[in-house]
């Protein structure tokens, strides 16, 4: 296992050897006048952060770029995407990579990228219900809509996937799942037919990169109101059915309900639909209508519940009192056909 010196070593050789990174302009040399590392912190497991800054100065001005270090296995292979995004994307609301590094010994690895200062949308969130101003919040859940559209559509799908493969994995999941009792089944049953039978009416449907954490917390605010999208970890699990982020999406912004009532259904319901405008604003993806894309939020959304994805169950992800609350209502309305505890209708808020 490498150490927290090793691991500090090593960012200063490639602080140096990369300077140039840290400034747009590199006409001018830059001389690295110091590099504060602080100690690993939020350690869990094998992974860990380290804040990092670097003050150097270009051509007689001082400067100072603000790092931020992730420590975790095969970490580094995020590097080449986060690369690849910030040269498609301008403006990008991603944290912009600089370097990463991966062990010669073992799967130690680490990514540095900016880091990116501000309030998380989980904590603005709480913050403005809790004065009631959350509609302040809808001009950024509606940028963060447009962001996502532009992070699923920055390259081309790589293949698609017979829709029947994905209603048939619904299927044996709900067949073979001990949190839905076998009284519960047939009813369920019914409605991921009937929906199946919707979703299939698309035929295949396109895979891209897609996040796999596109949640509140790991949304940023900055002063000037702007969303960044951090912790993108789980970019490295296999293209997937764009889908798959905001039907999480609407799912943890479902799950601030255990806040009740701080946080109420109705300003709740108002973000997502802003969220969903600014997804939207480009049409209807995949050549899908409404009807089909409601199909796939309800069998997604049964997937996420049972464990069918890269996530672990929904019943052990909400541990806690109020999170197996929230999952006791989501499994209620999922057993009644709708998915979303925020629309009055069945399908996600338009």
């Amino acid at each position: 296992m490498t150490t927290d010196a090793e691991i500090d070593s090593v960012v200063r050789q490639l602080i140096a050897a990369r300077k140039d990174w840290l400034c747009l302009s590199t006409e001018t040399p830059i001389e690295i006048e110091e590099i504060d590392i602080v100690a690993a912190m939020r350690r869990r497991g094998d992974r860990f952060l380290k804040p990092i800054t670097v003050h150097y100065r270009q051509g007689g001005r001082a400067g100072v770029a603000e790092l931020w270090l992730k420590f975790r296995p095969g970490l580094d292979a995020v590097y080449p995407l986060l690369e690849a995004y910030d040269r498609r994307l301008s403006d990008s609301f991603l944290p912009k990579p600089f370097f990463s590094w991966h062990s010669s010994e073992d799967d130690s690895a680490f990514i540095v990228t900016e880091r990116v200062d501000g309030e998380t949308l989980r904590d603005k969130l709480f913050k403005e219900a809790l004065f009631g101003r959350a509609d302040r919040l809808v001009p950024i859940f509606m940028a963060n809509g447009r962001n996502m559209r532009r992070f699923h559509e920055a390259f081309d799908p790589t293949g698609s996937i017979p829709v029947t493969s994905l209603t048939q994995d619904v299927r044996r999941l709900v067949m073979s799942s001990t949190y839905i009792s076998p009284h519960e089944k047939p009813g369920l049953l019914q409605h991921v037919d009937r929906q199946s039978a919707v979703l299939e009416e698309v035929g295949f449907l396109p895979v891209l990169k897609i996040h796999n954490d596109w949640i509140l917390k790991n949304v940023v605010v900055d002063c000037r109101e702007r969303d960044h999208i951090i912790d993108c970890d789980s970019m490295r699990a296999p293209n997937n059915l764009r889908w798959y982020d905001p039907v999480y999406f609407l799912i943890n912004i479902e799950s601030q309900l255990k806040w009740s009532p701080l946080v109420r259904k109705g300003t709740l319901s108002k973000l997502w639909d802003s969220f969903w405008r600014g997804y939207l604003e480009g049409g209807l993806p995949d050549h899908m209508d409404h009807r089909q894309i409601d199909a796939a939020f309800f069998l997604l959304r049964v997937q996420y519940l049972l464990g069918g994805t890269i996530r672990v169950p929904l019943y052990e992800m909400f541990g806690n009192l109020p999170g197996r609350r929230f999952v006791k209502k989501l499994k209620s309305a999922v057993l009644n056909g709708r998915n979303s505890l925020l629309a009055d209708m069945s399908g996600p808020p338009h």
